[in-house]
């Protein structure tokens, strides 16, 4: 996800960031490699949070329209079931201005 420096700093939660470019070379090999999957079973991950700046009611499933196409084509899709929480954000800089709807989404529990 975006912006995880705030939402680590304001959640006081362990955050791994969207990209791996900050977490470690681990995690960037498990990208690279198609096995995303893999390392969240690994690291026990079991929350998603992402944005979107398009607000659309969310039917059945949610797919991450924002990272959809990244990362070897993973698909990032939640059952709407999945949905813990969501609130809608705003986010104002110099350069620009977004605004959205943000989710949390639980991972089923790898065991």
């Amino acid at each position: 996800m975006d912006l995880t420096g705030i939402t680590g700093f304001f959640s006081q939660r362990k955050v791994i960031n969207g990209d791996g470019l900050i977490n470690s070379f681990e995690y960037l090999d498990y990208v690279r490699n198609g096995n995303l999957e893999q390392y969240l079973k690994d690291k026990k991950i079991y929350f998603y949070s992402t944005h979107t700046e398009k607000v659309d009611s969310i039917q059945n499933e949610f797919t991450d329209l924002i990272y959809s196409g990244n990362f070897g084509g993973y698909p990032f899709k939640f059952p709407v079931s999945d949905l813990i929480f969501s609130m809608p954000f705003t986010y104002n800089h110099v350069i620009n201005k977004k605004s959205g709807e943000w989710y949390l989404f639980k991972i089923k529990k790898f065991e």
